[in-house]
């Protein structure tokens, strides 16, 4: 694709820029052809509510996946080609923003290599394809870089005002943006040559801005108990899980495969390099191990005490894929055709993905709509479901029919708890949706909420790849709300 004997603009065609941004908007238009065939996710279905219950801030995560949500359904419906478009964008848009950090950092082939190995790493395609608060993570944490590399670089005020605002919004994205933001500030203050920033009113600015741009999320906090901070922090943690040989595989191991393994060794060699080398290391690569490292070592602590899902160290790796393009354009790292192989047969992969999505019968890839149709046949006036986001995936496509989990039935729970208005329905008829089985106690929840339950029909359905799925349905009518859910 391009040597690496030269930075000659000729060796290219088009200027290296070009390249990254073709690049970035071919990857955007084969993840909008896959998302066309595919269904969201449960998970995605979840965010989709957040969209329709706009807030500050939610349970789960902060704000910004919900304004997203919204902003998409605003603009362009609820129809499944739209659902992920802003997300789609946010992910090129990042692919972008890592190739103008690399050439502001070091140089335009370091940006163009980094660029390229953000783009195809699975972790992030996977991340940037759905309405997933990854996405606008990753993009605000290399905003966050890129407009670092020229604030610390001296050139002015505003470069530091964007820093702290992009730092900010990756907050108000997701939690773990706490590391980007401690690992810049641990780099200031252990940075020799870059101490004195501390004494000047630029980064105590960039501060400033950033509190401001994460108090949505601080306000709903403050009014709703602490509850979104105490889940993602205390609660989360606590929840742990008995030691295991598959705690200490999972993470991260799984890495190797979600990050492809050259691209993996070699973030993780550069950055603890950077990081044991410190006073050696150029500040360039001390600052990008400072925000990226720190993550990965703090989940390798946590992780014989629960399980890590792999996405939560995603972040890490935006700062040490610069660093490792780096190390290999100044021959640290023997790893050049290694790089370009991954890039290209990644590549390749991705471009066949519209195709391979088509491999699994109709049946298989609209099972949750067929789901929904088989729901219809029995004309609700709205849905019930024991899981949560269960209940979201059928909000979406029983969608204006709404649906809502067990608090309906009395018990409320952190997701739904606050967006359900029992009062409206009092005398209307449901379905209950089981999967695989109906529980005693669920059927003695529904008897006590509704006059009449019907018997259930039982439907089984295809999913790609993996095993039929069996679910009940059961017609409830007269719906009586608990008193404590009414809401008039």
């Amino acid at each position: 694709m391009f040597s690496n004997r030269t930075t000659e603009h000729a060796d290219w065609g088009w200027s290296p820029a070009v390249h990254v941004l073709v690049l970035a908007g071919a990857l955007a238009l084969i993840k909008l052809a896959v998302s066309a065939q595919v269904e969201p996710t449960t998970t995605e279905a979840y965010y989709w509510m957040y969209g329709h219950h706009p807030a500050l801030s939610y349970f789960d995560h902060p704000g910004m996946i919900g304004w997203i949500s919204w902003l998409t359904s605003a603009l362009f419906g609820d129809g499944l080609f739209p659902l992920r478009l802003l997300t789609i964008l946010a992910g090129s848009l990042s692919i972008w923003l890592t190739f103008l950090a690399g050439r502001a950092l070091y140089d335009e082939r370091v940006g163009v290599l980094a660029a390229l190995t953000t783009a195809v790493a699975p972790l992030f395609f996977g991340q940037g394809s759905r309405l997933y608060p990854d996405a606008p993570l990753l993009l605000f944490w290399i905003a966050t870089i890129w407009a670092a590399a020229h604030a610390i670089q001296g050139r002015g005020l505003r470069w530091w005002l964007l820093a702290g605002l992009c730092a900010g919004l990756a907050m108000e994205s997701k939690y773990p943006a706490l590391f980007l933001i401690c690992g810049f500030a641990a780099f200031l203050a252990l940075s020799p040559e870059h101490r004195y920033w501390l004494r000047r009113k630029e980064p105590w600015l960039a501060a400033l801005v950033a509190a401001t741009a994460f108090a949505p999320t601080v306000a709903w906090n403050a009014s709703n108990g602490w509850s979104s901070f105490q889940y993602q922090g205390l609660t989360r943690f606590s929840e742990g899980n008995e030691l295991s040989w598959k705690l200490l595989t999972s993470f991260p191991l799984s890495h190797l495969l979600l990050m492809t393994p050259i691209l993996c060794v070699t973030a993780w060699t550069s950055g603890a390099r950077a990081l044991l080398r410190w006073t050696r290391s150029a500040w360039q690569d001390r600052l990008l191990a400072a925000v990226g490292f720190p993550l990965l070592a703090f989940f390798v602590a946590v992780m014989p005490f629960r399980d890590i899902r792999d996405h939560w160290a995603a972040p890490a790796y935006v700062g040490l894929l610069i660093l490792s393009a780096s190390a290999i354009e100044k021959g640290r790292l023997s790893a050049w055709k290694l790089h370009v192989g991954t890039v290209a047969v990644m590549a390749a992969g991705y471009v066949a993905l519209p195709l391979l999505a088509t491999a699994f019968p109709e049946s298989e890839r609209t099972g949750w709509s067929r789901l929904a149709e088989e729901i219809r046949e029995q004309s609700p006036d709205f849905v019930l479901a024991p899981e949560s986001l269960i209940a979201a995936q059928l909000a979406y496509q029983m969608r204006p029919v709404p649906a809502c989990d067990f608090t309906a039935l009395g018990r409320p729970t952190a997701r739904f708890g606050s967006w359900w208005n029992g009062g409206s329905f009092k005398g209307k008829t449901a379905v209950l949706v089981f999967e695989k089985r109906l529980p005693p106690e669920h059927l003695l929840l529904a008897r006590g909420a509704f006059e009449h339950l019907a018997e259930p029909v039982e439907v089984t359905l295809a999913r790609p790849g993996r095993k039929p799925v069996t679910w009940f349905l059961v017609r409830a009518e007269g719906y009586r709300p608990p008193a404590m859910l009414w809401n008039n």
